[in-house]
């Protein structure tokens, strides 16, 4: 009986031994269970994070037309795909993606109208390096040109497509899940620590949890200054408390806050910037976090003002354009009439005076057009090897003309071997627009005083520091001072824009400095402006070169030369142009015919063949143009020499005008004088 009592008591042992390991093992169950609750609990949190920074990221966008032909892109585009920029501006949608047809299926053209079929699509793209890059596709029709167009947004979903099928392997593999999370926390935090922008992530309130490199770049802030604090602490005090209000009244309401704004660094400096902030959300789409990508607007807001320049720029030229070779037109019948208005009131002077003031005043109109068109680089200059300290001479001498005797002027000249690149009268006009600045400038100062200085300058780190882009380092430093009022700050930073003046209504044309910064630029030179009340200085860097060619004083043309009843072939389209012309013409003993267009001049000679000794032809004329007709009637008439009458010197840009011989080119409006003068260098002289 003992035996069996101590039998059945071991058993009862056994079976307590078990049951505790029974609850060792559950506990240890329960405890494995918890643990993965919360892994995946971390795991759903860190792919929120992930897909919240992927949503406030820069997608490629591009334009194409409606054959797929890409027109417009953004540097994104270039990454996403890895060509050069040369190189994706020759491809066509057919080149960058697999299912081109499905992207043109979206979008058609109907009796006109563009129709949308689709919105958002998934494709795959081809890189440069042939690899396939997946991507979720925005395309929206627009008018582009004045023609149906396609803007396509494209989105890289590769990490997309990964996280779903990690979600995949976290249905097969719990293990496998722990793991490829541990990996995926850690490329997270890469990719956020290394992005170039600014990422702060606060919790509910708006205290700072987390920021990146780049934030302490940006705001000058460190991680440990940042962290705790507000982002307060980058306030500019440039926005009231409503614009706050609408910031915390959107995001709180789980939408997306986005907005061009001004910060303030660590060291006080403002500096522009593009903010996007975002709400984080659990699993019940409550709100626990806020994350605020920011970008440094400095490097862009230069380029945009550059791009703004640019398009002031390009519209003046389309503007001088197109009213130059009419306006010039215009001007040459009226300097024509007044020469022979001249011509005919002989001994009563006060009359030639005024007609006199007339011409000046039509030359000073044809002068405004040519800044235009210098100004907007569209006006063809001829640059030979200058001597800039012999040009400055002669300018300064026909600049003390027009000042005043009360203003003490002076020029001094350090180096009498300052060799340039450029064209006479356009630096000659550069010199004469800033000295007549500055005389204006001390209208009104006591003891006024403008000092010019032409001395040679080479570039050092200070002046690198300004103007990084210089491709010489060897310059001639041309320097114009006055003692005047100076120029405010307001307006410093306007003085080169088109049309900005200071100057009352009716005393400034507001293109002549315009007109120095775009030549100024056309030589690769530099401008440097400093002012102050009491005095502004201009500096202006023009590149040296070796080679001189002496500039000499221009030609004297007193007086119109007559003919010995030579035929002229006078072609024109513009009826009173050509009127006024051939009358003057036969004023001065020479024969002339009259052609509308170029076909008329064409079979003129053809009929008239060595009969006709010289041709004045406009360039621009309907139905067949001046040079096209100068090359078919020298053909036949190879020794015949041509005068070109231009009212816009871009129209002689045809490569057919280079090969033609024994040609002059003359702007309109052009001197009487100083056409009869060709025509005599040109016409065959007689022993």
């Amino acid at each position: 009986m003992p035996d069996e009592l101590d039998l059945l008591k071991n058993q009862v042992n056994l079976l307590n031994e078990a049951l505790d390991q029974a609850n060792r093992i559950r506990d240890r169950w329960q405890e494995s269970t918890t643990a993965l609750k919360e892994s995946r609990k971390q795991l759903e949190e860190s792919r929120q994070h992930y897909h919240s920074i992927m949503l406030n990221a820069f997608d490629a966008i591009l334009i194409t037309d409606m054959h797929g032909a890409i027109l417009e892109y953004n540097p994104a585009a270039t990454r996403l795909f890895g060509y050069e920029s040369h190189e994706l501006m020759k491809l066509n949608t057919t080149d960058l993606f697999d299912e081109t047809e499905l992207i043109r299926q979206l979008i058609d053209t109907e009796n006109g109208n563009v129709n949308i079929h689709g919105s958002v699509i998934e494709a795959t793209g081809i890189s440069f390096a042939k690899t396939y890059i997946p991507l979720e596709i925005t395309v929206m029709a627009i008018d582009f040109s004045d023609a149906p167009h396609a803007l396509l947004t494209l989105r890289d979903i590769s990490s997309r497509k990964e996280a779903k099928r990690l979600e995949v392997q976290t249905r097969e593999a719990l293990e496998v899940l722990v793991e490829e999370h541990t990996h995926d926390i850690l490329k997270l935090s890469r990719a956020i620590e290394q992005s170039t922008e600014s990422i702060i992530i606060t919790d509910r309130s708006g205290t700072i949890e987390y920021v990146n490199a780049a934030f302490t770049r940006i705001s000058g802030f460190s991680a440990e200054e940042a962290i705790g604090k507000n982002p307060r602490i980058l306030k500019s005090s440039h926005y009231d408390e409503d614009f706050y209000h609408n910031l915390w009244d959107t995001i709180l309401a789980g939408q997306k806050w986005e907005h061009k704004i001004i910060d303030r660094r660590k060291d006080g400096e403002f500096f522009h910037a593009r903010l996007s902030i975002s709400p984080i959300f659990d699993d019940q789409q409550n709100i626990t976090h806020f994350i605020g990508i920011k970008q440094d607007l400095t490097d862009f807001d230069r380029i945009e003002d550059q791009f703004h320049q640019a398009q002031k720029l390009e519209a003046v030229g389309t503007l001088a354009g197109g009213i130059a070779h009419e306006f010039n037109n215009i001007l040459a019948g009226l300097t024509g009439n007044l020469y022979l208005s001249r011509s005919q009131c002989q001994g009563n002077t006060a009359l030639q005076q005024r007609i006199s003031r007339m011409e000046g005043i039509c030359l000073s109109a044809a002068d405004m057009i040519r800044q235009l068109l210098t100004f907007a680089r569209q006006d063809c200059q001829e640059d030979i090897a200058l001597n800039l300290s012999i040009l400055l001479k002669e300018t300064f001498r026909l600049a003390k003309v027009s000042i005043p005797e009360y203003i003490n002027l002076q020029c001094k000249i350090e180096s009498e071997h300052l060799n340039i690149n450029g064209d006479a009268a356009l630096i000659q006009q550069i010199i004469l627009n800033l000295i007549n600045n500055a005389r204006d400038a001390v209208t009104g100062v006591n003891e006024p005083q403008v000092s010019i200085m032409l001395s040679s300058f080479d570039s050092d780190s200070i002046f690198l520091a300004r103007h990084p882009d210089s491709k010489h380092h060897k310059f001639a430093m041309l320097q114009i001072q006055d003692n005047g009022s100076g120029i405010s700050a307001v307006h410093l930073e306007h003085i080169f824009d088109p049309f900005f003046t200071t100057k009352p209504p009716g005393e400034g044309t507001g293109l002549g400095l315009s007109m120095i910064h775009g030549a100024v630029e056309r030589y690769e030179g530099h401008i440097d402006v400093k002012s102050e009340p009491g005095k502004t200085c201009f500096n202006i860097y023009l590149p040296l070169r070796d080679e001189i060619k002496e500039v000499s004083d221009s030609v004297s043309i007193p007086v119109a030369r007559k003919g010995n009843a030579e035929l002229i072939l006078l072609v024109d389209d513009e009826p009173r142009v050509r009127a006024v012309t051939a009358e003057i013409l036969r004023s001065l003993n020479f024969e002339v015919i009259e052609a509308d267009d170029g076909i008329k001049a064409c079979e003129l000679s053809a009929s008239m063949g060595s009969e006709i000794s010289l041709i004045i032809m406009d360039v621009i004329m309907p139905r067949l143009g001046g040079i096209e007709a100068a090359c078919n009637i020298r053909q036949t008439c190879e020794q015949i020499p041509i005068i070109f009458m231009t009212g816009y010197s871009n129209e002689l840009s045809s490569e057919s005008f280079v090969s033609l011989q024994r040609v002059v080119v003359l702007n309109k409006p052009c001197s009487i004088e100083e056409l009869t003068l060709h025509i005599h260098q040109l016409l065959p002289h007689p022993e």
